[in-house]
């Protein structure tokens, strides 16, 4: 999202010094989240509400990025921020609430980074592949929607397993 998210506001209508404000504004509330989020763990531990929570932002700011109008830029921005900045600590602490040992909890770190790096790696160049052959954000913003679809999907299964 960081590295699409400019050019999509600029593909709605935005200006470049316009879509760098949004880029900004997600950016902030990212990094607001990140910090404020994992202090409502203590008080509200229901890690899979937490990750409901934070998807289902992230699921309205795609859905205003796809359906919405200009102004609706800003508030998209703001949501995936919101989802961004409360993923990433969820993420953290995932291998330790899901295993028992040490061992477990470093092999599914271990996975979960190496997986998460590969796919950031990877996926700006699929993006500007399709973008380049289709000329517009459509399959990009789907691609965004399926994969918080999926860690729903995943979240929800790991949760029913225990």
């Amino acid at each position: 999202m960081l590295t699409w998210l400019a050019p999509i506001a600029i593909d709605k209508g935005m200006s470049v010094l316009a879509a760098g404000g949004v880029l900004t504004l997600m950016t902030a509330v990212q990094i607001i989240g990140n910090i404020s989020i994992p202090l409502f763990f203590d008080k509200f531990p229901n890690r899979l509400a937490w990750t409901v929570i934070v998807l289902s932002f992230g699921s309205l700011g795609v859905l205003l990025l796809m359906f919405g109008t200009v102004n609706l830029v800003w508030v998209a921005a703001a949501f995936i921020g919101v989802a961004l900045g409360g993923l990433f600590p969820i993420a953290l602490l995932m291998p330790l609430d899901e295993t028992t040992t040490a061992e477990e909890a470093n092999s599914w770190t271990a996975m979960t980074q190496s997986g998460g790096y590969m796919i950031s790696a990877f996926m700006p160049l699929v993006i500007g592949i399709i973008y380049d052959q289709k000329g517009n954000h459509e399959i990009t913003l789907f691609l965004f929607l399926s994969f918080i679809v999926l860690m729903l999907i995943f979240a929800l299964l790991l949760h029913r397993r225990n």
